[in-house]
């Protein structure tokens, strides 16, 4: 888990901020895929001495020093590949806070897009 915000991630919002304004205005998350969950994983981050907090704040950080959005969006982990039950379960219930989440955001008309 070394994620980070490249430049084709920020022209990719900056692009998409540009064709749909009124979604990016207070609707954008950010999902950092490949968190794996399973405890060689996190032993392995400690290893690395990679602190997820401290990720999490720097790719937030360069989502909004692109000039991309004005606010700074909720950010999310997940799992991609879940292996056992465990890691499946926590899956899912990421996903579902996900989705819980995303029905809170202000609803934008596709009319008006």
């Amino acid at each position: 888990f070394e994620s980070k915000i490249d430049a084709q991630y920020v022209s990719t919002v900056r692009y998409y901020s540009k064709l749909l304004p009124s979604l990016f205005e207070k609707n954008v998350i950010v999902v950092m895929t490949e968190f794996a969950t399973d405890e060689r994983s996190v032993i392995l981050r400690e290893r690395r001495g990679i602190d997820v907090e401290v990720v999490k704040r720097n790719a937030l950080k360069a989502i909004v020093d692109s000039g991309c959005l004005t606010y700074e969006p909720m950010l999310f982990t997940i799992d991609s590949l879940p292996v056992t039950e465990d890691e499946y379960r926590l899956n899912l219930e990421e996903r579902n806070s996900i989705l819980q989440y995303i029905q809170s955001l202000t609803q934008v008309s596709a009319k008006t897009l």
